[in-house]
């Protein structure tokens, strides 16, 4: 019988697929691109636009600055100064390209963790910028970015005489996203067992603000009571939290979110958050190989 130790060696550290880590890497990579060129939002067709990039401030005038004697920031990072305009301007664009870069897995040791920096720096830099998905871009972004999630399915794979690494790949960084999936859907879940979610309240609430857009939320809001859309969603991601981990039930589980982040996309702005959590999906979609081969990467 094997020891929590072991058990708790072998989920963490045990071989991993490469491949696997790899279609996480282009999927995580679709997403990050269409954050920065703003391709999210169906509720938005067929007013949806690719920008190269999708500038959040385009004036000076625009973007947010301290108040004279203010200075905000996290704990443990006061040191961290909040870029200027132009800045923030340079920093989008860069990662326009360093997106394109990140997905085809090319110079990936330097563009990994140059967009895992850049990403972190533009969301940790000043509580203007606080975004939800921006936390969890954030913190994917640096997962992959400073793991070999570009040992294949890459342009660095095939280029001659670029090295990659033959041993040593652990299920780590995707059993840290597996997780990471787990503990969104637990809180956000969590957090609407309450009257306001479970009576349909917040759902009217949404609707009287006039904060459901798209051609689809008529129909849908004429076939669905506001209980049902406030069940539906908090059965939803109480599944999630434990369907993702079942295998006999992981692609219905799947699909249910799908279906929820695609809903919720079409009828309301969530930013690209909806696209990040669907992309996280196929960090469920591989098995764990245990045999000797896998770990030397084959």
């Amino acid at each position: 019988m094997r020891t929590l130790a072991e058990i708790w060696s072998r989920f963490w550290f045990g071989p991993e697929n490469p491949r696997a880590l790899a279609a996480l890497r282009i999927a995580w990579g679709i997403a990050l691109f269409q954050k920065v060129t703003g391709c999210y939002g169906l509720y938005r067709l067929p007013r949806m636009r690719f920008l190269f990039p999708r500038h959040e401030y385009f004036s000076e005038q625009s973007y947010p600055v301290n108040p004279e004697g203010f200075s905000p920031s996290y704990p443990g990072l006061g040191w961290l100064p909040q870029p200027s305009f132009e800045v923030y301007y340079t920093i989008e664009n860069l990662l326009l390209v360093l997106s394109i870069l990140f997905l085809l897995g090319l110079a990936f040791r330097v563009v990994g963790p140059l967009t895992a920096l850049l990403v972190g720096y533009a969301f940790a830099s000043s509580p203007f910028f606080y975004h939800h998905h921006i936390f969890q871009m954030a913190i994917v972004t640096s997962i992959l970015g400073f793991s070999r999630s570009a040992d294949r399915w890459s342009l660095d794979a095939l280029i001659p005489g670029v090295k990659t690494e033959k041993v040593g790949l652990t299920r780590m960084p995707r059993r840290m996203i597996q997780v990471l999936v787990s503990i969104i859907y637990f809180f956000t879940s969590a957090s609407k067992l309450n009257h306001g979610w479970l009576s349909g309240e917040i759902i009217q609430l949404f609707k009287d603000s006039g904060s459901f857009h798209g051609h689809i939320s008529p129909w849908i809001l004429d076939h669905f009571s506001c209980q049902a859309l406030g069940l539906i969603t908090v059965g939803t991601e109480i599944f999630l939290v434990f369907g993702l981990w079942i295998p006999r039930v992981r692609i219905l589980a799947i699909l249910a979110g799908v279906g929820l982040h695609l809903g919720i996309d079409s009828m309301m702005g969530v930013g690209s958050f909806s696209y990040q959590m669907i992309a996280l999906y196929v960090a469920f979609l591989f098995g764990f190989p245990d045999s000797k081969e896998a770990i030397h990467g084959e």
